[in-house]
């Protein structure tokens, strides 16, 4: 909220405020009045595998592709061994998506405290312009 505090017409108002939002954006690299948003300020939100998933998938394949290799004399074995390095593979496959999801978690947070930042310093820049030319803000 801005008042005049020195009889400004609203017209007076009207043209401080802009100017005082033209600076503000120049001093702090942030406009609030752009329309949507860069795309790392949007919110994506993506379907996920549940946590294991690659694991059971990946121990179930091993398995038929085990026992299919082994053989009928040794399907018992070749099921067992496929599934165990499917299992391990599927492992993997999901740490490594956990560890590239925590990855995307933290570059949105740090992208989020620099947004956060930017609004800060454009607050405080448009008061500081404002208050300069003789308005009050709230």
């Amino acid at each position: 909220m801005v008042y005049p505090a020195r009889g400004q017409s609203p017209d007076q108002l009207e043209r401080d405020r802009y100017d005082c939002h033209v600076w503000a954006v120049q001093q702090s690299g942030y406009d609030p009045s752009r329309p949507g948003l860069q795309p790392g300020q949007r919110v994506v939100v993506e379907p996920a595998t549940p946590p294991g998933a690659g694991t059971a998938v990946g121990a179930i394949a091993g398995a038929i592709l085990g026992a299919a290799i082994a053989g009928p004399r040794d399907a018992g074995a070749g099921l067992v061994l496929g599934g165990i390095t499917g299992a391990v593979v599927g492992s993997a496959s999901d740490a490594n998506a956990q560890a590239q999801a925590n990855s995307e978690q933290a570059r949105l947070d740090r992208n989020a405290a620099g947004v956060s930042q930017g609004a800060s310093n454009y607050r405080r820049a448009i008061t500081a312009c404002l208050d300069a030319r003789g308005y009050t803000t709230a």
